[in-house]
């Protein structure tokens, strides 16, 4: 198991690729690569103690994080 602490990934922040510079051309693109990577490197007996900023928006997804 292992700890994870993050904050500030908002998802679904369209605007937050511009204000933070990040390497995407749409939300769409910026959450599924984050999802993959989060995924990627998180396990499912792993904990993540997310601080803040998590998402944009209150719309329920069906995709896992």
């Amino acid at each position: 198991m292992k700890l994870f602490i993050i904050s500030d990934t908002h998802f679904h922040h369209e605007n937050i690729i511009k204000y933070s510079n990040r390497p995407f051309k749409s939300v769409e693109e910026m959450d599924s690569e984050m999802i993959k990577r989060w995924n990627n490197k998180v396990g499912k007996e792993d904990i993540v103690l997310h601080l803040g900023d998590f998402a944009l928006g209150s719309e329920k997804k069906s995709k896992s994080y």
